[in-house]
């Protein structure tokens, strides 16, 4: 890859970039996406329905098994149904009737004659922008009559679309079921497909009026100069990613064969696939959580998945993001994260968990290049019945063989009759109540052992794997006194639970901006995670869900008797050969978040993908945007994709820091790049434990000697700091390998990590009611993390270095104020 500097000098040769570099601006805002409706009365629900893709579409509630396809065809989501159901995560107040947003789904597919009407209304508003005459300058296209161009061709097309009248249109649309024909020049069907798929489906018309507009004034234009005109039609011809699928040639020589398992949580489909892997000669299992990664190569190592002998297991390596467990080099199966299955090696059979997370606009990508490029003969697909249609679409595209394979849920789930109407006394042992916030959870864990006297477990997404692994143990050990789980969302995936009854404490969750209604997905798979298959006893009766409030419990059983919404379109991301081409094409000057909005902005997918959101990637990308010139377009391409939580300003601050050393040095040393208040955080809450008397001890005592012991502020306080100090440990360790030699610590990393996770463990011990009876297994985590830090070769450091005095005054000054009782989100 060519450095920065010189591939700057090579652009800077071009005359045209100049005169762009000098006259233009680029805005970072992006135009505001309107639903943009003609004349026709044309509403949220577009008229009658319609099959596509040539799968037969049926009425009624039962399943056709038969039919290649799967439910309606009509495109109507959830918000559709008879229940009183708003689309997926729209809306505060889901009982509520929904309101049409502007961008949002249409649920029916609208006629040629309607997408004419929003093509009018679009195209005038388009040119109006001042976003696009922005776009224009970097295109090169900043002169007086380019615009005058532009006006022009607007007015043509307009006329041009106005003059086709709805009886023509209606009648050619019976012909052509290709959309490339039925208005010239714009593919109707792609633009329909896009307004009953994707909540921003104006992003899309806006993308065809402008791939549209710079066709026409590339081609032979008087306005523009031949260079001009050549480097747009490259342009075009690099975002044009419609046989993106064709790029995976060993992939496409092979006769692959897909079996797709689908089925609700607890019906076996993800077991039936693992006893096609452990039969395997090769192969791999991906996953989208190292918990789940882990949990896999854990059995496939001790033997305990279906088909194997127990004690008699295969060798597996285990391969994620920011770790690295090598069983033995020669082992024939390996277990992963999706983002880290291998593309170039051929395999046997290959596992991909999760299967829906396919559409999943930020992640999506992972899955999609998985299906795309695995060079493996039996390739199995597990998940939820939403994907089918769209996985259907992919295999046929791609010449594959698709098998379907069904599954029901193996034990009952029952809603209960009645919520527990507020009253946390009612709560019993194997419950699970889940909260979505971190103050929430920490609330009911405190009024639980208060009122009904049971200890509980904790478990949030923002605790590590290792320390959630953890509180799952202690929940599902029998006899250690943890009676109860109060956890978030991050229940609903990768953690074996014993779980008897899951209660709802709210339907919604804050998504950093605000309260929305959990998807019907989500809701599923949590309330499916009662009563599993295998560990209850046999008469257990299997799982119930219900609420702690009244008022949430018949939108619950609305909920779960609702039809999941289909994924239309797998997500593709932005691939780094593109982002490379473009780049040259564009000029120097332009930074890396502005690159990846011209490729949301300008590329074409094929009919079955829609472009992932660049958004995060850009946040990360204007975050790192002082040492643009500083870095080679690789390297900036590394650093945008890693997992840097941008919500955590904490671990924003500490990815910059690594990036600042990076520049400066060349190599990032741990301790010297972390923040210093995470890592000061970290030795006070290690001192507090220090000066702690054992949990243990004080059990052991009679009543009338135990001394009550004070919650020290730091440990309260101190918890959320060392989530964010976990997450930049985890960020160093996902950075060192992919580039070993400027992140050389990984061993005082790993070393680092341990000891975070063993301070988080203690404070949730320790937080207001959480004062757990340990078991005789009191020292078994600390025992696994020591074996796996000899797996890792991270030998922790031979001394801790503990704070003065006098900074433990400070500290404990500084935090005096602080409450101990109430975490506050993060």
């Amino acid at each position: 890859m060519l450095s920065r500097t010189t591939r700057q000098a090579s652009l800077l040769t071009r005359p045209y970039l100049l005169v762009v570099a000098s006259t233009c601006r680029y805005a970072h805002g992006k135009a505001k996406k309107q639903q943009l409706f003609g004349s026709g009365n044309v509403t949220s629900n577009w008229g009658s329905s319609s099959s596509r893709g040539g799968v037969s579409s049926y009425k009624g509630k039962g399943r056709q098994q038969d039919a290649p396809g799967y439910g309606s065809r009509s495109g109507r989501s959830d918000r559709s149904s008879s229940s009183q159901l708003g689309n997926r995560s729209r809306s505060a107040n889901f009982s509520r009737a929904p309101k049409a947003n502007k961008s949002d789904i249409i649920h029916r597919t609208p006629s040629a004659h309607q997408v004419r009407n929003v093509l009018v209304r679009r195209i005038q508003e388009w040119v109006d922008s001042y976003d696009t005459r922005e776009r224009m300058c970097l295109y090169g296209l900043g002169q007086d009559e380019h615009e005058r161009a532009m006006h022009a061709w607007a007015k043509s097309e307009s006329d041009a679309l106005q003059s086709l009248n709805a009886k023509s249109l209606k009648t050619t649309e019976s012909h052509y079921q290709d959309g490339s024909s039925i208005l010239p020049g714009w593919n109707v069907k792609r633009l329909q497909r896009a307004m009953t798929s994707r909540p921003d489906w104006t992003t899309e018309i806006d993308t065809a009026i402008l791939r549209k507009f710079l066709t026409y004034i590339s081609s032979s234009h008087p306005a523009i100069d031949a260079s001009t005109a050549s480097r747009i039609q490259e342009i075009l011809k690099v975002t044009d990613v419609t046989s993106i699928a064709s790029h995976y040639t060993a992939a496409r020589e092979m006769r692959r064969h897909f079996h797709l398992h689908i089925g609700p949580t607890n019906s076996g489909k993800t077991y039936s696939a693992l006893k096609a892997l452990a039969a395997a000669q090769t192969g791999a299992y991906a996953g989208p959580l190292r918990l789940l990664a882990h949990e896999v190569w854990d059995r496939m190592n001790r033997g305990t998945v279906g088909g194997m002998e127990e004690g008699k297991g295969r060798a597996c390596n285990l391969i994620t993001g920011e770790e690295r467990r090598i069983v033995d080099p020669t082992a024939g199966l390996t277990s992963c994260t999706v983002e880290m299955i291998p593309l170039t090696e051929v395999l046997d059979v290959v596992v991909i968990d999760e299967i829906q997370m396919i559409g999943d606009p930020q992640r999506g990508g992972a899955w999609t290049t998985a299906v795309m490029g695995l060079l493996a003969k039996e390739i199995h697909l597990c998940g939820e019945e939403t994907v089918v249609d769209v996985i259907q679409r992919m295999v046929i595209a791609m010449g594959d063989q698709l098998t379907i394979h069904r599954y029901e849920r193996l034990t009952p789930l029952q809603v209960a009759e009645e919520s527990l109407d507020g009253d946390l006394k009612r709560i019993e042992d194997g419950d699970c109540i889940v909260s979505f916030s971190r103050s929430g959870i920490f609330n009911l864990k405190k009024n639980i052992e208060a009122t009904a006297g049971k200890r509980c477990a904790v478990v949030y997404g923002a605790l590590p794997p290792e320390t959630r692994s953890e509180q799952a143990r202690l929940f599902n050990e029998v006899g250690n006194g943890v009676n109860v789980m109060v956890a978030s969302d991050a229940v609903g995936m990768g953690l074996n639970l014993k779980i008897k009854r899951m209660i709802f404490e709210t339907l919604h969750k804050f998504n950093g901006k605000q309260e929305v209604m959990m998807s019907i997905s989500q809701i599923k798979q949590i309330a499916g995670r009662a009563g599993r298959y295998g560990q209850h006893d046999a008469d257990s009766g299997g799982g119930a869900v219900t609420t702690l409030n009244p008022a949430d419990l018949p939108l619950l059983k609305d909920i779960l008797k609702a039809p999941l919404t289909p994924v239309h379109r797998a997500v593709l991301d932005a691939n780094s050969v593109i982002v490379a081409k473009l780049s040259l094409l564009l000029p120097p000057e332009i930074t890396h978040a502005q690159l990846l909005e011209e490729v949301a902005a300008l590329a074409i997918v094929p009919s079955y993908c829609a472009p992932s959101d660049t958004s995060g990637s850009t946040k990360i990308a204007t975050t790192i945007e002082e040492y643009h010139d500083s870095l080679t377009l690789s390297e900036i391409m590394l650093f945008v994709f890693a997992p840097v939580n941008t919500r955590d300003e904490r671990v924003v601050s500490a990815f910059r820091s690594f990036i600042e050393r990076f520049v400066d040095l060349g190599y990032v040393p741990i301790y010297e790049a972390l923040p210093p208040q995470l890592l000061e955080n970290l030795d006070m809450v290690e001192l507090a434990r220090k000066a702690m008397p054992d949990a243990d001890h004080l059990e052991s005592r009679e009543p009338s000697h135990r001394v009550p012991t004070s919650i020290p502020p730091a440990i309260v306080a101190g918890l959320p700091m060392l989530e964010s100090l976990h997450k930049a440990i985890v960020l160093y360790l996902w950075l060192s390998f992919r580039m070993d030699l400027a992140f050389p610590e990984r061993e005082k990393a790993g070393a680092l990590k341990l000891r975070v996770e063993d301070a988080l463990e203690f404070c949730l011990e320790r937080l207001p009611g959480l004062k757990q009876k340990r078991s005789k297994f009191k020292d078994h985590s600390r025992l696994e993390r020591e074996e796996e830090s000899q797996l890792l070769k991270a030998v922790p450091s031979s001394k801790i270095n503990f704070l003065t005095a006098d900074q433990v005054k400070e500290a404990k000054r500084r935090i005096k104020s602080r409450s101990t009782d109430v975490l506050q989100d993060q």
